[in-house]
């Protein structure tokens, strides 16, 4: 299958292509072991505490490894000085890549106060095969603290537009968003028509499979994700 990116704007298409999200793991991340490497906390261990570190949790790696990022394409200015309303955006590339969306447009309060929200004006048209939607979202394993994105599906098999990014600034301090920063995961999905069934029964577990569970996920039942 194929994935399209588009954009109008020389620079981006110069300096922010797309890339796998494989290539844009966090640092904390590519440099914790796969095992414990205290070995007086590995001696402690038991069939319900592994060794094995995130870096070796397979779903997790899945997770982190799928889709592809868009990167943010100027450096940016904050402000979150009080009063402000909502905070001032300085962009350095005198663009225009952000936009407002006022408190009424989504009256929710976070951390016990109104919010106001900016939008990225995104430049990249995603196009995906007829079936194929994608969903938008922040890298979650990076861990932002400074605003939070908000994720969205997007039918990228008929919608021939950019997609905007709408968020909400967490800061109570003013900080530089930073060109070339990851921005937001696009994960490219089939549409499917699903029907749930519940059920309630006994589900034999053999504690000992725990004991090798990252492996034997792997070995017998991990499918391989290829993005490039």
């Amino acid at each position: 299958m194929k994935i399209k990116f588009t954009t109008a704007n020389e620079g981006v298409y110069e300096h922010f292509k797309p890339e796998p999200v494989k290539l844009h793991l966090p640092q904390w991340f590519k440099d914790t072991p796969k095992t414990d490497s205290d070995p007086n906390k590995v001696q402690s261990y038991s069939m319900t505490h592994s060794p094995f570190t995130i870096t070796s949790c397979i779903p997790v790696r899945d997770y982190m490894t799928s889709g592809y990022v868009l990167f943010n394409t100027a450096d940016r200015v904050v402000d979150t000085l009080p009063n402000t309303d909502p905070a001032d955006f300085t962009d350095y590339s005198h663009e225009g890549k952000l936009g407002f969306h006022r408190h009424g447009q989504c009256p929710v309060t976070m951390d016990g106060k109104r919010t106001h929200y900016f939008k990225f004006i995104n430049t990249w048209v995603v196009q995906t095969p007829k079936g194929y939607s994608c969903m938008f979202y922040q890298p979650e394993y990076f861990f932002e603290d400074r605003f939070r994105l908000f994720p969205a599906i997007v039918d990228t098999d008929t919608h021939t537009m950019p997609v905007n990014f709408t968020g909400a600034i967490k800061s109570k301090e003013s900080f530089v968003l930073k060109a070339g920063e990851p921005l937001m995961v696009v994960f490219p999905f089939k549409r499917d028509e699903w029907e749930s069934e519940i059920e309630c029964k006994d589900v034999m577990y053999d504690s000992k499979f725990s004991i090798y569970l990252n492996k034997v996920y792997k070995r017998f039942f991990h499918s391989k994700k290829v993005y490039r």
